[in-house]
């Protein structure tokens, strides 16, 4: 009897399956599919991590035309800068999808509101907008522009040539909660409309985390990729991470499973086994060192204590998975109103 295609990809042929689709993924390229705002964002980071030379605050715009759009402001030309050419610190810089060309102008006053102030005056407000701070390290990006109430994303970019732990990516986890998801504030993730908790929340908080974390480990020598929504013999992954190695092919490094808990208690502590059980086994399947169960908390009132989701859970799943819990808050107001509460 003829194998059925689902037994056919089961076992050791999804995973070369798995590892060729990761394999196309090189780390060194964008993907073909990231329109040409994401291409900017991701290729002016990385211009601006990756230099020899101390970058501190600089403004990096997009624009289709760099060098048209400069003629009349006194720009001058900036080439090759994803090789380090040029200097970027506190210039204003007008630069295409790639962030590789462009041109620049020296930012009147190295302050955040100067720059922003510039940019308006410049008249490029509304164009989408990178913000560098090269002390500390951080992106700050303005997707629609500096303009108005902006909305904005910020990310750090540390420099590291170690491998890749559960431990950063935890601390990346941290971060993402603080800057971009406790609450609304800033329009930084699409979770509340008019108060109400929109219906593919996982979804939403996916998207970021994405974003966040590939951001954050720009900075490494040694790339990371994160891939979304991956096929294995124990089902569909959220999250893996990848790195690439010093010498040979991609490695698969690390499992991130979310949840959102919506309540109540029953529903999030049954949430809470089925991501233990699905990290437990997409870590056994495709042989990663760690797996990562995040739980967003959007309940009435919303909590980071994971102690009461993990009584009764099965002990197996328990020492292979790291569980972590983020309350999130649908006002800015009922967030200061518990207390500000951080990342633990």
């Amino acid at each position: 009897m003829a194998e059925t295609l689902a037994e056919q990809l089961n076992g050791s042929a999804l995973k070369e399956m798995l590892l060729q689709a990761v394999a196309a993924e090189d780390l060194d390229h964008i993907p073909l599919d990231f329109d040409d705002q994401a291409r900017f964002i991701l290729s002016a980071v990385r211009a601006v991590a990756h230099r020899e030379e101390a970058c501190d605050l600089c403004a990096l715009i997009y624009s289709d035309a760099p060098l048209a759009d400069g003629a009349q402001g006194g720009f001058a030309r900036i080439v090759h800068m994803q090789d380090g050419h040029g200097s970027m610190s506190g210039k204003m810089v007008l630069t295409g999808r790639d962030a590789n060309n462009g041109s620049c102008h020296p930012l009147s006053d190295k302050t955040i509101l100067a720059a922003i102030e510039q940019i308006e005056a410049a008249g490029f407000g509304s164009r989408a907008t990178i913000l560098w701070d090269g002390v500390a390290r951080s992106a700050t990006v303005y997707p629609e522009g500096v303009s108005g109430d902006a909305i904005h994303q910020r990310f750090l970019v540390p420099v590291s040539d170690d491998d890749l732990t559960q431990d950063d990516l935890c601390e990346v986890l941290n971060i993402a909660y603080d800057d971009n998801l406790k609450n609304p504030s800033g329009g930084t993730v699409n979770l509340w409309t008019k108060g109400k908790l929109v219906s593919k929340a996982e979804d939403e908080i996916e998207k970021v985390l994405k974003g966040q974390i590939g951001m954050y480990f720009l900075g490494k020598s040694r790339p990371v990729k994160v891939l979304r929504q991956t096929n294995t013999a124990a089902g569909r992954t959220d999250l893996i991470l990848t790195q690439k190695p010093p010498s040979g092919g991609l490695r698969l490094v690390g499992v991130l499973e979310l949840k959102v808990l919506r309540g109540p208690e029953t529903a999030d502590h049954a949430a809470t086994e089925e991501g233990l059980s699905q990290g437990h086994f997409y870590r056994e399947d495709i042989h990663v060192p760690f797996a990562t169960l995040a739980l967003y908390d959007v309940g009435n009132p919303p909590s980071g204590d994971t102690a009461p989701l993990l009584i009764g859970q099965n002990p197996d799943h328990l020492a292979t998975v790291r569980v972590r819990r983020f309350p999130i808050y649908n006002s800015p107001s009922a967030w200061r109103k518990a207390g500000g509460p951080k990342a633990a």
